[in-house]
Order: C-alpha cells, then structure tokens, then sequence
C-alpha cells in the first residue's frame, strides 16, 4: 500500500504535506516557523525519510546531519494515516541510516504535551536528555563517537 523512499520528495510535495499537518504539532507549525521557508530548507538540507501512498506523501521523517548526529526536526504523518505504524517505521528507517552512517546519536525536540510522540520515542528507546518548562530534548545513541 505504502511506498518507502529517501529524499525523493520535491519542495512543493513537502510544502503541501506540512500544510495538511500544521494542525497536528503542538504547538501548530505556523505558529512556530514559516511554512514555506521550513519546507525549502527541509528540501535542500535534510536527510528525508519518506512514505508515500500513490503520489501523496502520506508521512516523513527529517533530520539535519552534522558532527556525527542527526537531529530530527521533523515527524509529520497526515490525519487519514496515523495509527498505522508509519511514524515508527521511518524513524527506524533514520536509526538504521544513523548506523550504517557511523553516527553516534539522534536529538529531537519534543514538547511535553504531545504524549503520542513522546510515547513513539520512548518504544524506539529515545530518553530524556534535559526537560524544560514545555519542551524536553530527547536522544538516543546509536553509535560511539569517533574522537580525532
């Protein structure tokens, strides 16, 4: 039903599929970023793990490399195609990249509130690594740090 792809998104896929999602984060994405800009910089600067129903992209998985980490600014999976297991999938597809990449952790910002991803996180085994009044950093190591 689904097809898994990386990077094969176009800018305007991505914009079209954060403008579906802006109400699912907590807080809403407009409210924290410009849509259109955050789309371009996703297409231009981020590793994108990708799940597509026919043409539509149904749910991505983002993150920004560099110094050995990714940090995951994105998780996003339509409404009609939650709870199928999607969200998990591209975020294993990211640890199993990280790994073969010979990265050494994953970061994400997650706020507090939004209990479904922090209780994605947690079965993938992302831990707290610091807790603020509404957003918690959480991390998970996937490697050992090559030190030079």
């Amino acid at each position: 039903m689904f097809t898994f792809t990386r990077n094969c998104a176009s800018e305007q896929d991505i914009l079209l599929h954060l403008q579906k999602c802006d109400k699912m984060f907590t807080p809403f994405l407009s409210q924290r970023v410009n849509i259109y800009d955050y789309a371009r910089k996703i297409h231009k600067n981020a590793e994108r793990f990708e799940a597509w129903e026919g043409r539509r992209l149904a749910a991505m998985v983002c993150a920004y490399i560099n110094s050995g980490e990714a940090f995951i600014t994105n998780v996003s999976v339509e409404l009609e195609y939650q709870g199928l297991g999607l969200a998990s999938s591209l975020t294993k597809d990211l640890v199993s990249f990280a790994s073969g990449e010979k990265l050494f952790l994953i970061k994400l910002e997650v706020h507090k509130e939004n209990t479904p991803a922090v209780k994605l996180y947690r079965k993938l085994g992302f831990c707290y690594e610091n807790i603020s009044d509404a957003q918690g950093t959480m991390i998970l190591k996937v490697g050992q740090r090559n030190e030079k």
